[in-house]
Parts: structure tokens; sequence; C-alpha cells
């Protein structure tokens, strides 16, 4: 992004790329807006450990380049005796610094079936530490238990599908509705905002055990410091959804390598005011 915009004020300096006022402002001023929002958001979600909503910004600035180049951009920086040795080398450091991240990133997860001999060769404590991808033979069991368990709690209630909605989407799991006033982005989003009225109907649903099966990540109760990076969004998970949840509900199974936990409503009912908000 840097070298990018190094590039495009050298293009205008040089005259090179020709703009009048009101059409540096048409640029400039939505880019600083793009950037500003982005900022914003990016700080507000996470405290800025992703910064994906500088998209488009991002995208804007591509946008810009890609004009310039039409309007004589291209035909300068390709003759190589007009081009300033500094531009040259930024140049260079913005194809690198594109490059560096994906070359960093290149790796393959799809080992999964060869796990047992991969953490003894590379001696983590744990398979899952190895980050790789489930072996196929592991998704197809654990899919087909999910189906298994859907089939058997439908017949005693409804089913909730509070995280992979993709199973649903793409159609691994299927004859269950899903219930898209529960689901986790709707979850989370709520529990930022604090919604009390809400949440009043999730804990009367769940407390009336109207869910006969719920499939979730696994939900877990730690509460975290200001240290832990997502500090602030996993306390609000915990505190809207995770301590109510599973006071109503227990763990029937869970499937860590795959990220899915199934919940089922518990035999002996418990008072559980103490755990709601």
């Amino acid at each position: 992004m840097g070298p990018l915009v190094l590039v495009l004020f050298a293009l205008s300096a040089n005259k090179i790329w020709r703009l009048d006022l009101l059409q540096k402002l048409s640029l400039v001023l939505p880019l600083l807006a793009f950037l500003m929002v982005g900022l914003v958001v990016s700080t507000k979600i996470g405290g800025g450990g992703d910064l994906h909503n500088m998209d488009m910004f991002l995208i804007g600035l591509l946008f810009i380049g890609v004009i310039a180049w039409d309007k004589g951009a291209g035909e300068w920086l390709l003759d190589g005796s007009v081009v300033p040795f500094v531009i040259k080398c930024v140049i260079v450091l913005l194809i690198v610094n594109s490059a560096i991240g994906p070359f960093q990133e290149i790796r393959s997860f799809n080992f999964g079936q060869d796990a047992v001999w991969l953490k003894t060769l590379t001696d983590v404590p744990r398979e899952r530490d190895l980050e790789m991808l489930p072996s196929q033979q592991k998704i197809d069991s654990t899919l087909q238990i999910i189906q298994k368990e859907v089939n058997s709690a439908k017949l005693q209630g409804e089913v909730l599908f509070m995280d992979q909605r993709q199973l649903l989407t793409f159609g691994y799991i299927k004859n269950v509705p899903l219930i898209p006033e529960y689901e986790k982005k709707m979850l989370m989003n709520e529990s930022l905002s604090s919604n009390a009225a809400y949440f009043e109907n999730f804990y009367n649903d769940i407390a009336a055990h109207r869910f006969a099966l719920i499939i979730s990540e696994p939900l877990r109760t730690p509460i975290k410091d200001s240290s832990f990076q997502f500090g602030e969004e996993n306390n609000a998970w915990v505190k809207w959804v995770s301590n109510p949840v599973l006071c109503y509900y227990e763990e029937k199974t869970s499937f860590k390598e795959i990220g899915v936990q199934l919940l089922v409503p518990k035999a002996t009912p418990m008072d559980c005011a103490d755990q709601l908000p």
C-alpha cells in the first residue's frame, strides 16, 4: 500500500499523470473517508487485530492505480530510461512487499491422515498443534454422526445450528431448517451490543428446552483480561451466550479436530438465574 501511494504521488509530481484540483479532490477525499472508516471499525472490532475492514480503501487505491496506468503512467514506467532510480526501487519494493505475505503463508493443510507421524517428527504435544485439516475420513465420519444425531433430535424438538450453518447451506446436513435469529453472528452482534431485550427470548427458549439439539463451536467460559487480543469479544460471548447455554444444556459429544460440539438439554433442570446477565 505504501509503495503504491509513493508511486502515485511521484506520477502527479512529475506531471506524468495530470490532474486538476477537482479531480484530485474527487480521488483523495473518498479515499480518506474509506481510510478513516476502516481504521475506526478495525480498531473497534478486535482492537485492531484484524484490518479486513480496510477493504474499501484498498480497492479504491487499486482503482486509482489502474486509472493512473491507463492515463500515461504505464508507458512512463515501462520506459526504464526515464524512470528515476528511487521510483524503480519503490516499484521493486511494491512487488516484493505484496508477495511476502502470500509466500509466508504457503503451506499445505491437507495431511491430516498423516498427523500421527507428523506429530512425532515435529515433536508437538498435540495433533491439533500441527494446524492441519482433518482427514477426509474423519470429516465424513463426523458428518454422518451429526446427521444421525440431527435425525434423532428432530423427533423430540427443534435443532439449532448456532454455528456451522454452512453444513445446511451446502447440503452436508439435510432436512433441517436454519433458525437465523439465533445464529452465531447474530448472537455475537447482540452480545457486543448488550441487548438484553433480544436475549430475553433466547433465554426463555433454552430454559424451556425448545431445542432438542444445539450444534455449536465448543463453548468455553474463561474470562480474558485486556492483554488477550479479543478479550472484550470473548467476555461478551461468555457472559451472554456460553454461560447461559451451558447452564441449561450439556455436552453430548465434541469433535475437537473439527471444532464442533453437540449440546442436549440437561436431564435435571437447574436454577440458572445467577448465570444470566
